[in-house]
């Protein structure tokens, strides 16, 4: 099916399997700011949130499992790229990675101090983080290693995504 998940204020995750024509609430368990989700199949998904929260389910949402994440960083965005491999990223340069679907969790290195806001990858090796100050970050390494990347701007990054067959786009402000 056409299935998406949506997150909010204090623990909101709504599902659609219609394409957006009705929403049904999924009980989170917990009451923080959910900042960010992503599924890797119609089944396994993981929100990210306030306080390092990290958020996992294999069947959909129909449960949701708390994992710690070792931080208590705000994560803004996730990227569930294969059913075993995760990449977090939030404040203060925050950048976390998952190697089994999002239980267990390790910080990475970014060299970024101020609040990482998007992550994308175009493959499980390929991927980029952006952030305020214009901050881009590239891996080739599954997201074990990081390099800066000259934006062109000052001004901070809010969202990115790969296009299969076609590049990377970065949004934010002008």
């Amino acid at each position: 099916g056409y299935c998406g998940t949506i997150v909010g204020a204090e623990g909101a995750i709504f599902r659609t399997e219609d394409v957006g024509r009705k929403w049904v609430r999924q009980e989170s368990g917990v009451r923080f700011l959910l900042h960010g989700v992503s599924f890797a199949s119609e089944g396994s998904g993981i929100v990210v949130g306030e306080g390092g929260r990290v958020l996992n389910t294999s069947n959909g949402g129909e449960t949701w499992i708390q994992q710690n994440s070792g931080s208590s960083s705000f994560l803004l965005s996730v990227d569930f790229v294969t059913p075993s491999l995760a990449i977090a990223v939030g404040y203060i340069g925050e950048i976390l990675t998952s190697q089994d679907g999002g239980v267990t969790w390790s910080h990475r290195e970014s060299g970024v101090f101020g609040p990482l806001n998007g992550v994308s990858f175009l493959n499980e090796m390929e991927g980029t983080v952006v952030g305020w100050g214009g901050e881009i970050l590239h891996t080739l390494a599954g997201g074990g290693t990081w390099e800066k990347q000259l934006s062109g701007t000052t001004n901070s990054l809010f969202g990115v995504s790969y296009i299969v067959g076609g590049g990377c786009t970065a949004v934010g402000l002008y």
